[in-house]
């Protein structure tokens, strides 16, 4: 794309696009992670959490960046410079993204399991969950999803070694 082509793009925008785009330029720029969707929120002045992934899938059709969405986080491409934000510390798989198991493609996805059916098994370690949780600040569904996935991925591995 040429410059006068991005910079019509750019002009473009609605003022939020523009700061949203702006935020993960410099996030680029600097080598530091993309700015979180609640640091975003409050920077533009947004109130719905959804609505900074949709801006971000605006900007992506655009062909302004590209995006490699993790659980915990993101690397943004701003495609005209090649610049990228750093990697976040945690790249497990966005939920959306994370393929089941072999024997489940026949079956429909299944979410995670509720906490409440961790409690009912085995209360104690259902409290070790929730306190671990709220330790690394992470929503509790987010954090049990991520150890099902984590503790599945660990099955796997012990299982391809005994073989």
């Amino acid at each position: 794309m040429l410059p006068v082509e991005i910079a019509a793009l750019i002009a473009s925008l609605s003022p939020v696009e523009r700061e949203v785009y702006v935020r993960m330029a410099e996030a680029a720029i600097a080598g530091a992670p993309a700015p979180t969707t609640e640091e975003l929120c409050e920077l533009t002045g947004l109130s719905s959490m959804s609505s900074v992934p949709q801006i971000l899938s605006r900007l992506e059709k655009r062909g302004l960046i590209r995006r490699q969405v993790y659980q915990r986080g993101r690397i943004v491409t701003i495609t005209s410079t090649g610049l990228s934000t750093a990697r976040p510390a945690d790249t497990s798989p966005h939920w959306r993204d994370r393929s089941p198991a072999p024997h489940w493609r026949d079956r429909p996805p299944v979410p995670s399991p509720s906490i409440h059916s961790v409690r009912s098994k085995a209360p104690s370690v259902a409290r070790q969950i929730e306190q671990a949780a709220r330790h690394e600040g992470r929503a509790l569904p987010d954090f049990l999803g991520d150890l099902v996935y984590m503790g599945f991925a660990q099955f796997r591995a012990e299982q391809e070694a005994a073989e």
